[in-house]
């Protein structure tokens, strides 16, 4: 799991109550908290959000995955685009 990722689980652990939100994230050097929770929950935790009155959302853990599921390193994600990609340039010469 990269730094980010540990670090607001850390986060929204320690303020269960109170949650996190993308201004709050700043602070503590997390510039892109909406795709670190993304990536969180893709994993299998649950993970609430309400958007406040400035317009930013503040998140919340409701629930923790027995085992989380591992995200695909970057080669695999990439092998895996180029081979859903690569049909659509069969043929295509440069």
């Amino acid at each position: 799991m990269a730094f980010q990722q540990r670090e607001v689980l850390r986060l929204l652990r320690e303020r269960r109550r109170i949650g996190l939100s993308s201004v709050e994230a700043v602070a503590f050097q997390i510039l892109r908290l909406p795709n670190r929770i993304s990536e969180i929950r893709k994993r299998g935790w649950i993970i609430q959000s309400k958007r406040e009155r400035c317009g930013c959302l503040r998140y919340w853990l409701v629930a923790e995955p027995e085992s989380p599921k591992p995200l695909p390193v970057y080669e695999e994600r990439t092998r895996a685009i180029e081979a859903e990609v690569a049909p659509l340039f069969v043929g295509v010469r440069s």
